[in-house]
This record gives C-alpha cells, structure tokens and sequence, in this order.
C-alpha cells in the first residue's frame, strides 16, 4: 500500500492491477521500466570434467561461440518488470 507522504511508488508488475487503482489521485499515468534483469544461470554446478568436455566438442563449444561472437543466449534473459509512479508534485519527476 502507498502512504499519504509518499512521492514515489514502485510496483512489481505483477502486483500492478491490484494497487494501480486504490493510488491516490495525486500521481501520474505511471511509466513501465525493466526493474532487473539477470542472465541464464546455466554455468552453475559444472565440473571441470564438464568444462573439458565443453572446449573439446564441437556440439558444445557452439552455445559458447554462439554467445561470444553473436551475443546469442542459449535461454531467454530473465527479469522483472516494474511500474513507477510520481506524485504530481514531485519537482524531479521526469518531464511528461
């Protein structure tokens, strides 16, 4: 929930249609934004025998040169959307 003083909300998207309307009047539209972002954590609990055998077969070097030369995932990059809200009378919120 936002208290009266607040001049700034954070919402995690998924919690955004439940608080969106019980904002008070005083805040803006709102604006989406990318909250975080991580990366496939696929290199956790290798073995060096794992990493072995990654730089000596072909099949599994390809993901590797995949990344580093493409920059091409071999998952999708997780995240967390957000939503911010200013109240109308912030003086450093972004223009509109």
């Amino acid at each position: 929930m936002v208290s009266d003083n607040s001049t700034i909300a954070v919402i995690n998207a998924r919690n955004h249609d439940k608080i969106k309307e019980s904002l008070p009047e005083r805040f803006d539209e709102g604006r989406h934004m990318i909250h975080r972002w991580w990366f496939p954590e696929v290199y956790k609990n290798k073995t060096p025998g794992d990493v072995w055998n990654g730089l000596t077969n072909r099949e599994l070097l390809r993901p590797i040169a995949d990344f580093w030369f493409h920059r091409k995932l071999s998952r999708d990059i997780g995240y967390i959307d957000s939503y911010v809200y200013y109240r109308d009378d912030t003086p450093s919120a972004p223009l509109r």
